[in-house]
Formats: structure tokens, C-alpha cells, sequence
């Protein structure tokens, strides 16, 4: 997952959120293979996650993209990793119900 979250920063320092757009057809490098493990799996990850806050922030700040680009950004990327899985997965596969999991992950940092 923060690997996933990196690869967010990363299309956000190059300049490339209009990739996100679900209307885009946008990819991801960093496969969401951790959303395949169900929400338990997902609800440690981003409690792991969420009890170290700085070390969080490193992975957008090292690349001088803010708080708010993140979270401007965050809802585009779910939608996007939700067209993707969709691709590969049934729309009742545990992958798409931990995107809406996720949905509100900024608000709770």
C-alpha cells in the first residue's frame, strides 16, 4: 500500500494528474495486489500506516507534493484503481470493496 500511495505521489510531482481522471486510461506500475487480501488485511495495513504518520508524509513530501495535492488527488486515484480491478476482477471481488474501504483514508490521518 504505501508503495501505491509513493506511485500517487510520484504521477503527482510529474505533473500528471489529468491521468487519474477515470475517464483517462491511466495505469498503474505498482499492481494493487495488496487490495486482493480482503479488508482485514487492509484495515492493518492502513492502521500500520496510520500510526506512523511522519513516515506517511515522507512518501509524497520527498517529492515536494502537499497534504492537499495528495488528498485533491486521492479520490481520482480510487476511482481509477476501481475501473482497473473491475478489468481483472468481478465487481463483487473483496479488491473493490477494500477501494471503498480506502475512500476515506485522508481523513483519518
Amino acid at each position: 500500500m504505501a508503495l501505491n500511495i509513493h506511485e500517487l505521489a510520484t504521477v503527482i510531482a510529474s505533473g500528471q494528474q489529468n491521468t487519474l481522471h477515470t475517464g483517462s486510461e491511466g495505469y498503474f506500475i505498482v499492481p494493487l495486489t495488496f487490495l486482493s487480501e480482503g479488508d482485514d488485511i487492509t484495515h492493518r495495513a492502513t492502521s500500520l500506516l496510520r500510526r506512523n504518520p511522519e513516515a506517511l508524509m515522507k512518501l509524497w513530501t520527498s517529492l515536494n507534493v502537499t497534504r492537499e495535492q495528495m488528498e485533491a488527488s486521492w479520490g481520482n486515484w480510487i476511482d481509477l484503481a476501481k475501473k482497473q480491478l473491475l478489468r481483472v476482477y468481478n465487481a463483487r471481488s473483496k479488491a473493490i470493496v477494500c477501494l471503498d474501504i480506502l475512500r476515506n483514508f485522508f481523513e483519518t490521518l
